[in-house]
């Protein structure tokens, strides 16, 4: 019996574009994996101000059975707050597939279920997951250069910009981030396995469509929705992997000892409690956890907790549209922090911060991911971006170092050398 990549490689190699929405670490979260071929419905649009119109369409379409994979781009949240972007964006603002029949992959149990009526797709699913998986690939891609719209010394600056707007009162936390460029000519496919070869994540994600791909190892779960009960766990705060156990345990105590590293994720849970109680119901919105540590295979994170009861007004894709964008990749307050960000960073972000997302309504289930780790391919070119929050307490130059730990898995996944940013 196939795994969850495995029968996704198998659909590739055999001239199919899956999607798959995999968990490849043991979590909580990391219970279900869900893959899909051959959509019944695609929306696309390449404005975000149409966003509150979609959910109803999700959920007229769906009829209660299949599932809706697609992916947010965090410039639609631009267009959703009013704000006019400076930059041109490089993807669409919204992608979406609808899948009658699907796969779920149950990693408790290790059981494949087909979901949907008989046919020619349920067929290749039942024949996909019941393969044995395909050999990965293990050459190492061709040595190439990567570039980034920022040197190492105009991201200090700018860090020092943002301590300045701070100090000034126009924000109190800003997400800094620039994007990384690299050559790609393998497809989007071949770079997910890279990726996920490197760095396994409880939200990996393959998406493709309007001559995009999408390749994430995300970490972050943005929202979990069951049975009315959402739940949001924002990362702030990070530190690399130690090269020994010692080192690595000296890292975590100096992680979790950060003042500044706790107060940058206490102000994220500030914003995601006020944007889970426009849906919740009065008085349901907990703050679960605060500041624990996680760690993945390259970094180690604080993650906290918010828990909401979601009103029987609302539907489950109007919770996604209204948290939307994620505070945890803006700052706050979150609309003056995407001002400035608009301002200070040199490029469109695409679909990096935005969100991959699953829709199940017969489980009554969304479930959603911050698209951070992730890598947009068109164009014969791959662009991953890497960023952190940036706060009164920031050192700029640490702050610039913590954003290569954070793209370490894609340079190393392309074989890139990032070249410029010294």
């Amino acid at each position: 019996m196939a795994t969850a990549l495995g029968a996704a490689r198998w659909l590739h190699a055999a001239g199919h574009t899956p999607a798959l929405l995999a968990s490849l670490q043991e979590t909580r979260f990391g219970t279900r994996s869900l893959l899909a071929v051959n959509p019944d419905e695609t929306i696309v649009s390449t404005h975000g101000a149409g966003l509150p119109a979609i959910p109803p369409r999700l959920v007229h379409t769906a009829h209660g059975e299949g599932v809706w994979l697609g992916a947010i781009a965090y410039d639609a949240g631009l267009d959703l707050l009013g704000i006019t972007p400076r930059h041109q964006p490089t993807d669409p603002a919204f992608l979406a597939h609808y899948y009658r029949t699907y796969a779920v992959l149950d990693h408790a149990n290790g059981a494949w279920e087909i979901l949907g009526p008989t046919g020619a797709t349920r067929d290749l699913l039942v024949e996909a997951t019941s393969a044995d998986d395909p050999p990965a690939p293990n050459e190492v891609a061709p040595a190439r250069a990567a570039t980034s719209g920022l040197s190492r010394a105009a991201y200090t600056t700018q860090a020092r910009e943002v301590q300045r707007l701070i100090g000034e009162g126009e924000a109190f936390e800003i997400n800094l981030t620039h994007l990384i460029r690299t050559p790609w000519s393998d497809g989007g496919w071949d770079l997910f396995e890279r990726l996920v070869a490197v760095a396994p994540a409880d939200h990996a994600a393959y998406l493709a469509g309007e001559g995009v791909e999408l390749a994430s190892v995300s970490p972050e779960v943005f929202l979990h929705i069951q049975d009315g009960h959402a739940e949001t766990r924002p990362i702030k705060g990070t530190r690399r992997r130690g090269a020994t156990p010692a080192e690595d345990e000296a890292l975590a105590t100096e992680l979790v000892a950060s003042a500044k590293d706790r107060a940058e994720n206490v102000m994220i849970v500030d914003l995601l409690r006020n944007d889970l109680t426009a849906t919740a119901q009065p008085g349901s919105v907990r703050v679960t956890a605060l500041c624990e540590l996680e760690r993945t295979e390259n970094v180690m994170h604080l993650v906290s907790a918010v828990t909401a009861q979601i009103r029987d007004d609302v539907r489950l894709p109007d919770v996604l549209v209204s948290c939307f964008p994620g505070g945890s990749i803006t700052g706050a307050p979150k609309r003056r922090a995407m001002e400035l960000i608009d301002r200070l960073e040199s490029d469109a972000r695409g679909f990096y911060c935005g969100t991959i997302f699953a829709f199940e309504p017969a489980r009554r289930s969304l479930t959603a991911s911050i698209a951070i780790r992730t890598a947009s391919i068109s164009d014969g070119e791959a662009r991953y971006g890497a960023g952190g929050a940036v706060t009164l307490l920031s050192d700029p130059d640490d702050e610039a170092e913590e954003t290569i730990v954070k793209a370490q898995a894609f340079l190393r996944a392309t074989n890139a050398t990032l070249e410029g940013w010294q």
